[in-house]
């Protein structure tokens, strides 16, 4: 079973980059000049958290809006100068938060019918790798599942595709 959110931000999960940007998108977008407050502005502090440059970041006192000066979120200092921030910088440096992974359910052996996920026996699994009545795929997964800890979601790979 693959885990529905890859980024949760303020305990707010969302699949893709694209949905976190649709979010800042519209806190951006109300008109006139206003400072981001409430739940807005953890949600933007979070999002700004992640900008290369971290030292612009610091000493931060508001974050603010003026669709007067252009579609961007402005910074405003402690020492009254102001900075405008690019959120989309800032999410192309966001990792993702969980892992995007798939099930793999034993449908042999002794662990049959078993998530690998719930299966505590290493000896077991390292061992399924040297049965020669195991489809190679299967034994990518569970080598992917020893090296990482999970199985990665890859549509790609699952459609048959060359990754």
């Amino acid at each position: 079973m693959a885990t529905s959110w890859r980024y949760k931000i303020e305990g707010r999960e969302f699949s893709t980059k694209k949905d976190v940007e649709n979010v800042c998108k519209n806190i951006r977008d109300k008109k006139g000049v206003r400072n981001i407050t409430g739940e807005d502005l953890k949600f933007m502090k979070k999002i700004f958290a992640f900008h290369p440059n971290q030292d612009k970041m610091k000493k931060v006192r508001s974050i603010f809006v003026d669709s007067n000066l252009g579609n961007s979120f402005f910074i405003k200092y402690y020492n009254g100068t102001m900075d405008d921030v690019s959120y989309i910088k800032c999410l192309k440096y966001m990792p993702i938060d969980t892992p995007h992974r798939i099930d793999y359910v034993f449908k042999w052996g002794k662990y049959k019918g078993k998530s690998i996920y719930k299966i505590n026996d290493e000896n077991y699994l390292h061992g399924t790798l040297l049965w020669d009545r195991l489809w190679r795929r299967d034994r990518v997964l569970i080598g992917q599942f020893l090296r990482y800890g999970y199985i990665p979601y890859n549509p790609a790979a699952n459609r048959g595709e060359r990754v």
